[in-house]
């Protein structure tokens, strides 16, 4: 018989990448709004702004413009600070299209020289919103990854 206790787990994106820098500059290229301003939106798009409460009940804000001048605004509370091993807080877009609160825990594993970021979103409503975040992440992580090498 099957175990119906344990819903299964279809509410989240988990993207993992590897950057060659110690946990303790991946997390502060994660926190730092200089550095946010160099990955923190995908692709062509571009943060305008990124305000950053690191503490526990603090808010971030990233403000993002595409390349065609649509604008969007991010919005979110921290939950949990480990410096430099661990982030999580809230999630929510407040400009249209909007959708619910969810929630990111980003991961600092130190391997030898490199360190590990894991990104997992969870709490994401649906099938599109999965896809879209998905995509996102890659888009950022890619630009993060880059930060690195470049010496940002």
């Amino acid at each position: 018989m099957a175990n119906t206790d344990t819903p299964a787990i279809t509410d989240l994106v988990v993207i993992r990448r590897t950057v060659p820098a110690s946990a303790e500059k991946a997390f502060k290229a994660w926190t730092d709004p200089a550095a946010i301003a160099h990955w923190g939106a995908p692709g062509t798009s571009v943060i305008t702004r990124a305000d950053v409460d690191l503490r526990v009940g603090g808010r971030f804000v990233q403000h993002m413009r595409a390349a065609n001048g649509f604008e969007r605004r991010v919005t979110g509370t921290y939950i949990e600070v480990d410096a430099p091993h661990k982030l999580v807080y809230t999630w929510r877009w407040e400009l249209p299209p909007e959708e619910n609160e969810s929630q990111v825990t980003v991961e600092f594993r130190q391997l030898g020289d490199n360190t590990e970021v894991i990104v997992t979103h969870a709490m994401l409503a649906d099938d599109t919103s999965r896809g879209n975040h998905a995509d996102g992440w890659n888009g950022c992580l890619d630009k993060y990854e880059k930060i690195f090498s470049a010496k940002v």
